[in-house]
């Protein structure tokens, strides 16, 4: 990385940028392995499927790195360019949480200041 066109030879410090993504958990169960491939192929032609084997007990996923295998508990992950690929639990559970969706309400209770006990404020 360069900064004002020097190069950096010391370690830098970044944050992750804040972005929703999509996932699924596997859980190694007939029913949960189909509907990760219906939902990693949903609108790809076939020779751009995600999901590359069905082995019920692990998935090859095709990812922008080469094929790689999900094992039951990991995590699925629909990147921001639409890509695929695996993520072990704890890694995940690290990195993401859960989005958060406001109702109308809490939105209007935000915007006019008020506290609620379920929302820390910042």
């Amino acid at each position: 990385m360069t900064v004002d066109g020097e190069s950096q030879s010391t370690p830098q410090r970044f944050t992750k940028r804040p972005v929703v993504i999509e996932a699924i958990q596997y859980t190694g169960k007939p029913l949960n392995a189909y509907d990760i491939g219906q939902w990693a192929h949903a609108g790809r032609p076939p020779e751009t499927n995600a999901i590359v084997l069905n082995h019920v007990t692990y998935l090859v996923i095709r990812t922008l790195e080469g094929n790689m295998v999900a094992q039951p508990g990991d995590w699925i992950i629909k990147g921001v360019k639409g890509e695929f690929y695996p993520c072990k639990p704890d890694i995940f559970a690290a990195t993401y949480n859960p989005e958060i969706v406001l109702t109308e309400a809490d939105a209007a209770a935000d915007l006019a200041g008020t506290p609620r006990p379920d929302h820390p404020t910042i």
